[in-house]
């Protein structure tokens, strides 16, 4: 994959971030985070060899509902779990690190966010901030599926390479990015066998 782009006039790096994902993009190695040939979660990489630690607790199955406040200050955080409400004082800092959607959900659930748009949900404002949850751009997926005679299992590490282009010269940045994905990706309706369990659909 890497040749093949070369051949196209996007330009190789050694690893995907840094010059590659600031500049006009181009292709490398994919990144992944490997530990005695399997691949690791974010959460088993980094923060379970330190469960055993007294100031560390992680708990699942618990949905943060709400920021809790004190004025405008962050105090705590509201999340429900075995069907109750608990509430979580925070001692120095509250940190939201849920992703694209649910970061800007939570503080808008939690009365920051632009206030028209609070006002129209009925959430009282405690900050505007007109930018919580706006911009946002779906991505959609468009697979180039080559038919397999048999069956095929999943090997190394699934998407081994990526390359970052943009579909017009005059973007400022990379709006196109693909992967090289060597797994089993079928229906059952348009395969001709039946997919290995392990197949995407």
């Amino acid at each position: 994959m890497l040749k093949a782009f070369a051949a196209a006039g996007v330009p190789t790096f050694d690893d995907q971030n840094g010059v590659m994902m600031e500049g006009d993009g181009g292709a490398a190695i994919s990144n992944a985070c490997v530990r005695d040939g399997q691949r690791q979660s974010v959460f088993r990489a980094y923060v379970y060899p330190y469960m055993d630690r007294p100031n560390l607790t992680v708990l699942t199955q618990a949905p943060v509902t709400r920021l809790a406040f004190e004025g405008k200050e962050t105090a705590g955080v509201e999340f429900q779990r075995e069907g109750k409400l608990h509430r979580i004082r925070a001692t120095r800092e509250v940190v939201l690190s849920l992703g694209a959607i649910h970061t800007p959900k939570l503080l808008m659930q939690s009365c920051i966010g632009d206030e028209a748009e609070l006002r129209r949900a009925g959430i009282p404002l405690i900050e505007h901030l007109p930018g919580v949850g706006r911009n946002f751009q779906d991505h959609f997926m468009s697979p180039c599926v080559w038919e397999a005679r048999e069956p095929t299992e999943r090997r190394n590490d699934l998407a081994e390479a990526t390359a970052m282009w943009k579909s017009d010269a005059a973007l400022n940045t990379p709006d196109l990015q693909s992967f090289m994905v060597e797994a089993p990706y079928a229906s059952p309706q348009a395969a001709k066998v039946a997919p290995p369990r392990t197949a995407g659909r």
